[in-house]
């Protein structure tokens, strides 16, 4: 016997995507190349899943405008002869073999934000915070390595090299994860979301603090 939430969350689904679709069409954003190979770009799918997850959300009116909810977690730690590193995810490694450098010193992570029709009930500062580390790294941090600051910014707007075309912002939580030494490994981390390979390498911590001045 089908489960009716099941079918319910199915339709929404699908009138989701065709919305998207909608809407991308209208700010005439070429969103037929997504994810396609050799692009470095992740596909429609991934952004309509985004949508749904409440982390990414178009404009109700006017131009096409995606904003985007992140946490940007500024990794710390201090390597085997007690100098000061951070973590930068340094590239990105699609299916197809395509290669895009990133070279940000910090780990960013879409936040689950309450999407009603969807089931989302979204996620604390602190919990996606860890989620994010966790997920890009593999290690289990506790929670009391995490200092978030709740004064959000704007970005600037800028075209998605992500979704190409897509005119794109984030309002962007910013928190500070102070790592054990025990949990320093020095070659890195990767994973795998999506189908994209995310690599991340530690670097001399940056003279400035990004987050907190």
């Amino acid at each position: 016997m089908c489960d009716m939430t099941d079918i319910n969350l199915e339709l929404v689904s699908i009138l989701l995507e065709t919305d998207t679709k909608r809407r991308l069409t209208e700010g005439d954003v070429p969103f037929n190349t997504w994810g396609m190979p050799g692009t470095g770009t992740r596909s429609l799918q991934d952004f309509v899943t985004e949508r749904a997850e409440g982390s990414s959300r178009l404009s109700e009116s006017g131009p096409v405008v995606c904003t985007r909810i992140s946490m940007c977690v500024e990794v710390l730690c201090k390597d085997e002869e007690g100098n000061d590193v951070q973590l930068s995810e340094v590239e990105q490694i699609f299916p197809d073999g395509t290669v895009k450098v990133r070279n940000l010193p910090f780990v960013r992570e879409s936040m689950q934000m309450p999407f009603k029709l969807m089931n989302v009930s979204g996620e604390g500062y602190e919990q996606a915070a860890k989620r994010g580390v966790e997920e890009e790294t593999g290690m289990v941090v506790d929670l009391e390595h995490f200092l978030v600051d709740l004064k959000p910014r704007w970005t600037p707007y800028y075209l998605s090299d992500t979704f190409t075309g897509l005119v794109t912002r984030h309002f962007e939580f910013n928190c500070r994860c102070d790592l054990p030494q025990h949990l320093y490994v020095p070659k890195g981390y990767s994973s795998i979301q999506r189908g994209v390979t995310s690599v991340f390498k530690w670097i001399p911590r940056l003279a400035f603090d990004r987050h907190y001045h």
